[in-house]
């Protein structure tokens, strides 16, 4: 083979490899945006506490987390607040299943306001608020409750009716609060409501929290 007929191969070959490439898609992400695909323990060791136990303990709210994670680093922001509020419904079903709400079986009964109505009431009912001294349950619930009754106008209820589009930070803002609230809720529960030994998957989520 000749030089000349070498160098036809080679632009042969480096034509298919162009063909190729032309084909395929490329995302080009800055270190801190690759950051953001990270699975969810990884997620979580950079805006809070590292809980190792969390997604065994919150396995769907988890990869709501995931998901939303991924769509701040594509630039989706305001996907990324719909994940969040995603997630933060786990949160709901399972702090109403941890208080004794049944869940809901009508539609009618899924809507946000419902729910916390409910919720609501089953505090009341269960710790009166006179009763609510600091360091007790009721105390401790009453703050959850107040957290999911803060984010259903302006967060959930935007988010789901197409009435707010989402800036970077404002995502980033609700990505960091949602993930570090259901943190601070799987010390109280897993996913399905359960808590102490019924819980198993707790039982890591409290030893890295330093509960006992």
């Amino acid at each position: 083979m000749q030089y000349g007929q070498l160098a036809a191969k080679t632009a042969e070959v480096e034509s298919r490899f162009a063909d190729h490439l032309s084909d395929i898609k490329l995302l080009v992400l800055q270190p801190s945006e690759a950051q953001l695909m990270l699975p969810v323990d990884g997620l979580l060791g950079s805006i809070g506490p590292h809980v190792e136990g969390f997604p065994a303990a919150f396995p769907r709210a988890s990869q709501e987390i995931e998901e939303a994670a991924k769509c701040l680093a594509l630039n989706r922001y305001t996907a990324a607040v719909f994940h969040c509020m995603r997630a933060l419904e786990c949160g709901v079903r399972a702090f109403a299943n941890l208080i004794g709400i049944a869940d809901p079986s009508k539609p009618s009964e899924k809507n946000w306001g419902v729910i916390l109505k409910k919720l609501s009431d089953a505090l009341d009912a269960k710790w009166p608020r006179g009763t609510r001294l600091d360091g007790t349950a009721g105390a401790e619930y009453e703050k959850i409750y107040a957290t999911f009754d803060a984010v259903k106008n302006p967060w959930r209820n935007a988010t789901m009716h197409v009435e707010n589009v989402y800036s970077p930070h404002e995502a980033l803002h609700i990505a960091r609060c949602t993930a570090m609230f259901l943190v601070e809720l799987a010390k109280h529960c897993d996913e399905e409501g359960r808590s102490g030994d019924a819980a198993p998957a707790l039982a890591e989520v409290q030893e890295q929290s330093g509960e006992k």
